[in-house]
């Protein structure tokens, strides 16, 4: 979850939606002084579980993986691929193999990709849909006068 006084952006699935819900209810008579968004639907995603690494196309989330452990992780094998997160998926995979998922291991190995991208052209297509979506939520969420100011 991204927090500031302005904003919350959440991971979406049923324990997060609950979440937003408590959060509004808190909030009662000022709930439009911290709009909650959730990030499946801010991103324009129909899936129900979403986080940040969803963002990003699967085969590459995949690869950063693969990189890391320096393994081969066919996608045939993986199960749920496309309806899970796929940071569940490759916990799955992993933990079948006798590996526990590290995230600095595999954050290192999306560092490294992420220094190759320069140019908002450079993100892979899927990532750049999602990011056009989801910001354009933000400027909503936020009012356009908010955005000039940050």
């Amino acid at each position: 979850m991204f927090a500031s006084t302005s904003e919350v952006i959440q991971a979406s699935n049923s324990a997060r939606a609950a979440a937003a819900t408590k959060i509004k209810d808190l909030l009662a008579d000022n709930v439009d002084a911290l709009p909650v968004l959730m990030l499946a639907k801010a991103c324009g995603s129909t899936r129900s579980d979403f986080a940040l690494e969803d963002l990003f196309p699967t085969d590459w989330c995949i690869a950063c993986v693969e990189n890391a452990y320096q393994i081969r992780m066919p996608r045939e094998s993986l199960e749920d691929l496309g309806t899970k997160r796929i940071s569940a998926v490759v916990d799955e995979h992993l933990k079948g193999r006798g590996f526990e998922r590290d995230k600095r291991k595999i954050s290192k190995s999306m560092l490294a990709s992420f220094e190759e991208w320069k140019e908002f052209s450079d993100l892979p297509v899927e990532t750049q849909n999602y990011a056009v979506t989801l910001f354009g939520k933000i400027s909503s969420a936020l009012g356009q006068e908010a955005l000039k100011k940050a």
